[in-house]
């Protein structure tokens, strides 16, 4: 007997008048990682969140894929958290239950998954047992729930909902409220309520070590039930529909997951994880890449000196919105050329960085030769790599790939900066703001705070591979000595740098950026130390990028640095700089003398 499982959750929408959800895809996830992590008979397994979860996505996962996999013994779980709406059908004559996809339109009849056609696939099923769990709403108003619209409430005996769906013999659908109430997420839990409950009671301690599935039912609805109406004044009841005959049961789950806040994963692309990112290659001989160099300086520099300041920032700015509409051009060129193909990914990367190689050369240009406001502009237009992200449907690690040329810039720039002991247009870009106007009212992030930067884990789970790349594309730049004579040596060390300051900025919004530089010697990140120790303007900079005082920034980095080597390197062995580094010779004398006496 094979366990099967198809794993859907949506918290954003592609149409804004859809409200975004906060947890849907992390129920997803966790839902699917409990039981991929759990029970060792899986057969097809699937998980699909936001943009990926579209209609032609969802229909694909429940095709012959899934059909050709399940056998006559086999038990079939399938999972959605995200919006539900009710909707008339196309024949006018009645209502349904619709569940929302990512790229769900105002025609919710022709752009959502209905109940009578889950109800025909699940149907032709050949599998012994099919467990439906659905965690929306089938009404909704409430700025809690996970519902789209609130229909007229004296026609839910009309509706078909799947509280009140039979699909026949070897079928339960659980369902997270009845047809006449809104399901909740709650915030406390970071979850849909229903879906907390139901992964807390399939981790619950047992003596057995199976257990029957539908001895998780009562349970969840008494906890689902009192937690609304105790904490929310809300009703919501789960419901139980169908019937299985003969037991199914599932193993003890001894992998726990985490049921608790910041859990938040992006899938792993295993098929990656061989694969090298190819540098791109740029077409232009070495007459022609000097060329473009002096052209852009000249361009820069006659913007900073000119009379006519304001006329001069106009023509920058505009000079930078062309570059970002042509890139943004190439992408979307790019996005659709490649698909959803994994074996295209790395084509992919090296084709946007190959378009980005203007604006990342600006952005060098105008850190090392620009003005504070031309810094300003150049970074507002930067960030729009995020938006380049957005409204597109397919494999996470393709989508990221903006952030990939973003993380080349802040690294480039970062790189520069410090070679040239001037912190400003780093501290400039990284103060950045990025506005999310989709996410209701909230206050802009800065970009170092951006929680939503993914490139890490999309491309394969580890972040090392992509300093990696990262590394060779900044080693590919030759022209960056060209802007900074006073780059010597490797420019992994200045890399390896920037890296540092990052991990030490992001230590407290999420360790988006892993200590990669943690891997390698301390020779290499001891020359930024020891400017930090002894140059007291530099460590003025240091510390203005922290926003501390400049007596505060030692102590602030040394206690980031013990908690960060607590933490590990993910299997990598801590080879570089400590915390007692940060410590001048006299500083060490003293503490020694200090141990001594006591």
């Amino acid at each position: 007997m094979k366990h099967h499982i198809l794993a859907i959750g949506v918290s954003r929408h592609n149409n804004p008048f859809v409200k975004n959800l906060s947890y849907a895809a992390k129920d997803a996830i966790e839902f699917f990682n409990l039981f991929t992590s759990n029970i060792g008979s899986i057969g097809y397994q699937k998980l699909i969140i936001d943009s990926e979860a579209t209609l032609s996505q969802i229909r694909t996962a429940l095709g012959s894929e899934l059909q050709n996999a399940i056998e006559p013994e086999d038990a079939f779980f399938f999972f959605y958290s995200g919006h539900g709406t009710i909707s008339e059908d196309a024949d006018n004559s009645s209502f349904s239950h619709y569940l929302l996809p990512f790229d769900a339109t105002l025609d919710i009849t022709n752009s959502s998954i209905s109940v009578s056609y889950l109800k025909e696939i699940f149907s032709k099923l050949p599998s012994k047992a099919n467990f439906i769990f659905i965690d929306s709403c089938f009404s909704g108003s409430m700025s809690l729930t996970k519902g789209y619209t609130s229909p007229n409430k004296k026609a839910f005996k009309q509706v078909k909902t799947f509280t009140n769906t039979v699909i026949g013999t070897g079928t339960l659908i659980f369902t997270a409220s009845k047809d006449d109430e809104e399901a909740i997420e709650d915030p406390e839990y970071e979850n849909g309520l229903f879906t907390h409950f139901l992964l807390q009671e399939l981790q619950r301690e047992r003596t057995n070590d199976k257990f029957p599935v539908l001895d998780t039912f009562t349970p969840i609805t008494e906890e689902v039930i009192k937690r609304a109406k105790d904490k929310y004044h809300h009703n919501q009841t789960p419901t139980l529909n169908g019937y299985v005959e003969g037991g199914v049961y599932l193993p003890k789950f001894r992998n726990k997951i985490k049921i608790s806040p910041q859990m938040l994963e992006v899938p792993k692309y295993p098929e990656l994880s061989s694969v090298s990112f190819p540098i791109p290659e740029l077409q232009f001989k070495e007459k022609e890449q000097e060329k473009i160099i002096n052209e852009m300086i000249s361009f820069v520099v006659s913007g900073r000196q000119t009379q006519q300041i304001a006329t001069q920032e106009i023509i920058f700015e505009r000079f930078c919105s062309r570059l970002i509409k042509k890139l943004n051009e190439d992408w979307e060129r790019i996005f659709i050329e490649d698909g959803s193909n994994v074996s295209e990914i790395p084509n992919s990367v090296a084709k946007l960085e190959a378009a980005s190689f203007q604006f990342i050369l600006l952005g060098g240009v105008v850190a090392v030769f620009g003005s504070e406001r031309q810094m300003e502009i150049y970074s507002q237009y930067g960030v729009k790599m995020l938006e380049m992200t957005k409204n597109k449907a397919g494999l996470v690690a393709l989508i990221a790939i903006p952030e990939i040329i973003l993380a080349e810039i802040i690294y480039t720039i970062g790189a520069l900066c410090i070679a040239r002991d001037d912190m400003k247009p780093l501290n400039i870009l990284l103060k950045t703001k990025t506005w999310n106007f989709e996410e209701g009212d909230y206050p802009p992030r800065l970009l170092i705070h951006h929680r939503e930067i993914y490139y890490c884990d999309a491309f394969g789970g580890d972040s090392t591979k992509v300093n990696d790349h990262i590394m060779k594309v900044l080693k590919s730049f030759s022209w960056l000595t060209e802007l900074a004579p006073k780059i010597e040596g490797p420019i992994t060390n200045l890399q390896l740098q920037v890296n540092f300051l990052l991990v030490m900025l992001t230590y407290g919004y999420g360790n988006r950026l892993w200590p990669d530089f943690g891997r390698y010697y301390a020779i290499r990140i001891i020359p930024l130390i020891q400017k930090i120790k002894y140059d007291v303007n530099f460590r003025k900079q240091i510390a203005d990028i922290f926003e501390v005082k400049e007596e505060e920034i030692r102590n602030l980095l040394m206690k980031c640095l013990i908690e960060a080597q607590q933490i590990g390197l993910g299997g990598y062995h801590w080879s570089s700089i400590r915390a007692s580094d940060l410590l001048t010779e006299e500083e060490k004398r003293n503490q020694q003398e200090s141990g001594t006496k006591k």
